[in-house]
């Protein structure tokens, strides 16, 4: 038989949430310093939020760059509040200007 799940006092259903944002480095093309300024922001956010992220890099474009970040919550509103503390705190810490971000958060049915 398989297990009913039990809403917490909170109510709703488990939630996840997924995002890009991307991270433009004006007039700095050193793809070394991009690289590692990512990938260093992307561990902080991990241990900092306990979420999944990790740095993409696009191809062919020295001064941009990416982090995709995913985490799970007990419902919706957390999974939206998680969100905007990850945008928070890349705001905070990113080494160079968000130009875009775009994130969704979705019930677990």
């Amino acid at each position: 038989m398989p297990k009913r799940r039990i809403e917490g006092p909170e109510g709703g259903h488990p939630a996840f949430v997924a995002g890009l944002v991307s991270f433009e480095f004006w007039n700095n093309d050193d793809e070394t310093y991009r690289d590692k300024a990512l990938r260093d922001l992307a561990h902080d956010c991990r241990e900092r939020l306990n979420i999944s992220a990790v740095m993409i890099v696009a191809g062919g474009e020295p001064e941009s760059g990416r982090i995709a970040f995913s985490g799970a919550a007990r419902n919706l509103s957390q999974a939206e509040s998680l969100a905007s503390d990850v945008m928070k705190f890349l705001d905070e810490k990113a080494p160079a200007r968000i130009v875009g971000d775009n994130w969704i958060a979705e019930e677990i049915p």
